[in-house]
């Protein structure tokens, strides 16, 4: 009898280590799956192949062509905040809030969060509206992102450089002289991804940005070293040319692992009411 007892112990215990085996194999080949599913998703545009690849146009219409279905769609709008992670909203005026668990503790003040969430490529070609106010605007040299100098790129930059830096990246001033409000009140002109578009805002005091940004497919490589406007974007990512290919499969390329962005179009919103759109033809 105690030996039947026995019996029945081992039999037990060895059929829960099966078990266990049996879920430790299987969370193992879910975890490969997502591996081998996040690598699917991220596609990598070289930037410099000849004509093909040398504009942000080009890869505008790449991507078109291979992502027709996003096409003039919208993800919707979002309300820029200097240190939180975006969140969507339904209008200008509602504060983009991520939860009451979120502490303004010295390492989210100094270390935010990207401001753009997550992405994947059944988004590719669609666009994100940002509101932009005037004050963040003229204040934006002491946001930590703008301190940080977080940019990558020029023309079409990683979804983690901030939007901020990006517009004035990409901004023409009558000229650069005199402390950044002066410098806003000045702005003529902006080069989008369709290229350069009047938006002169003059006879303006005050007035807010709707800043329409274009989601594209990843980049091998995003040239920065580029200074404007006294910003200096930086470089991300080598060609392969420039790697071995121990790095190449083991994507040690120091790739980007989200979307590429790119400036849509521009609405000036001043502050009488007054909605002064620049969009491309």
């Amino acid at each position: 009898m105690t030996n039947s007892k026995l019996g029945d112990d081992d039999y037990y215990k060895q059929t829960q280590s099966q078990i266990y085996g049996m879920q430790e194999t299987l969370l193992n080949a879910s975890r490969d799956l997502k591996r081998q599913q996040k690598k699917k998703k991220i596609e990598y545009f070289p930037y410099d192949e000849g004509v093909v690849l040398d504009t942000g146009a080009n890869i505008l219409a790449l991507a078109n062509d291979k992502y027709p279905q996003n096409t003039d769609k919208s993800n919707g709008l979002m309300r820029y905040h200097p240190y939180k992670r975006g969140q969507f909203v339904k209008d200008y005026a509602n504060d983009n809030t991520i939860g009451s668990d979120l502490l303004y503790d010295n390492l989210i003040l100094d270390k935010p969060d990207v401001f753009l969430p997550i992405f994947n490529t059944y988004d590719i070609c669609k666009t994100i509206d940002i509101f932009i106010s005037y004050e963040d605007l003229i204040n934006m040299d002491k946001y930590p992102r703008v301190v940080n100098n977080e940019i990558w790129g020029s023309d079409i930059y990683t979804d983690d450089s901030d939007v901020l830096l990006i517009i004035k990246h990409q901004s023409i001033f009558e000229n650069d002289s005199g402390d950044n409000g002066n410098i806003w009140r000045k702005l003529k002109y902006i080069q989008t991804i369709h290229g350069i578009e009047d938006c002169d805002i003059s006879g303006h005091k005050e007035f807010d940005i709707v800043c329409s940004l274009i989601l594209l497919p990843t980049l091998q490589v995003y040239h920065g070293e580029l200074t404007r406007n006294k910003v200096s974007s930086r470089t991300w990512g080598r060609d392969n040319s420039e790697c071995s290919i121990t790095d190449i499969l083991h994507n040690e390329n120091n790739a980007h692992d989200g979307l590429s962005i790119a400036i849509n179009k521009i609405k000036i919103l001043d502050r009488s009411g007054e909605v002064r759109e620049r969009e491309t033809e």
